[in-house]
Parts: C-alpha cells; structure tokens; sequence
C-alpha cells in the first residue's frame, strides 16, 4: 500500500457487545519530526444508516405496492412527466421510456398545457382533487379516465396521479341510460302495447 498523504474519509463496520455499529472514520495526515503520523476520528452514524435503509425500505415497498396496482400512476413537473408505472404505460399504449420526459399534452386530449397547469394550482391549493378527462392513446385514440391528483408536499412542485380507464363503466352507463328511455317509452304505449329491443347485444 501507498503511504497516505492526504485526509481520507471511509465508513468502517465494528462489532460491539455484539452489535454491527457504523462508524465514519476521518484519517488525517500529518508530518512531525521527519514522520508522517495518522490522526484518526471516529463518528458513530449507526442510527443515520438505519435511517437511510429504512428508507430505502419504504421506497422499494411503496415501489412495488405502485408498479401492482391496476390503476395507473404518474409523477410530473411542471408540465413534464417524470416517473410512470407499467399500468399507466399500457394504459397509452406506450413504453417508459417514450413516456418519461415529455409533456402530459402527449397523454391529456381535453385541455390545453396553460388549462392543465391552473387545474395544477387548483390540487395545489386543495380543490378538484378528483376529476374525469379525457387522455389519448399512442395511436391517437381517446378515452376517459377518473384522475385523482395531488402534490408530494415537498418544495420541487412535484404532483402525482391515479388514473382510471372508465371506459367500460361509461358505456354501461350509456346502456342503462337506453335501457331506462326505453322502459319510458314502453310505458307511455303501455295502453296501445309496447315494443322491445335487446340494447345490450
């Protein structure tokens, strides 16, 4: 080994009383006498690393509780997306990484980016949390989705989504709408008979 000539900063792993502890050990240098002698002080930061891995722990659970939920979910910056899962990916037909990085223009059909970012203002200052819109496909076809939108709470302005394809929901809702019109319909002729279609076929 080289001699060391300059501070040198490491994390070192002691056991102690039968306990991993971590210490961040600052080695020093210094010259007397013709000799170059080390000076060495030790930091105990056990509790910061249990901090940092827990976490890490935290991240990779709400990671992997994000990436199985049916529902797509996204993070985007001022206009611009920057983390999606796989569920909002095949929701647009799109890849990741064709996702990160662009506008939510690209996804969001019904409004433009300046109405976008004052419905933005409007999550961030805790109104229409929730709504239904219009997004496009890859392929440019357009479906509705129910978002639920909020902000990460930290200073970057950072705000996230769950979205929901409601398309199936929108047209059961359309045939229970025929369906009731048609049940008018054949009660009002109830005394001059009535008539029938299979709406949902």
């Amino acid at each position: 080994h080289s001699p060391l000539t300059t501070p040198r900063t490491r994390e070192t792993v002691y056991l102690v009383q039968g306990k991993l502890k971590t210490l961040l050990l600052n080695i020093v240098p210094q010259k007397l006498w013709g000799q170059t002698f080390l000076y060495g002080i030790g930091q105990d930061i056990t509790k910061r690393k249990e901090m940092e891995q827990a976490i890490r722990d935290r991240e990779n659970e709400l990671r992997a509780i994000i990436e199985t939920t049916p529902d797509g979910f996204g993070i985007s910056k001022d206009g611009i997306i920057q983390e999606v899962n796989q569920a909002l990916c095949a929701m647009h037909g799109y890849e990741r990484s064709e996702m990160l990085g662009r506008s939510l223009s690209m996804i969001v059909a019904d409004e433009t980016p300046d109405v976008t970012f004052a419905r933005l203002d409007e999550v961030r200052a805790g109104k229409n949390t929730h709504l239904e819109c219009l997004h496009r496909r890859k392929d440019g076809g357009l479906f509705p989705v129910e978002v639920a939108l909020g902000f990460s709470g930290s200073t970057d302005g950072r705000s996230f989504c769950f979205a929901r394809d409601i398309s199936a929901r929108k047209q059961a809702d359309q045939k229970l709408r025929r369906i009731s019109e048609l049940l008018q319909t054949t009660s009002r002729m109830a005394r001059i008979g009535g008539w029938g279609k299979n709406l949902l076929t």
